[in-house]
């Protein structure tokens, strides 16, 4: 149901937003990125600084299938 995609910020530029996609034509309900910027089909960013207890709350309600 989540998916996150892992990698640098030169590699996000052309692949992020076609994997994202991907990923989501194969099930994911929400994929995140690792790291800051904005890409189609991604939900949201994951990095230092980040409200990680809001995104953990997040996963929680998508794994149990309330949101």
């Amino acid at each position: 149901k989540i998916a996150c995609i892992c990698g640098d910020d030169d590699t996000y530029q052309s692949r992020a937003a076609p994997l994202a996609q991907a990923l989501k034509h194969a099930g994911a309900k929400t994929v995140w990125l690792a790291g800051k910027g904005s890409h189609q089909s991604v939900d949201r960013t994951l990095f230092a600084g980040a409200d990680i207890l809001a995104e953990l709350a997040f996963a929680h309600q998508i794994l149990e299938g309330v949101s």
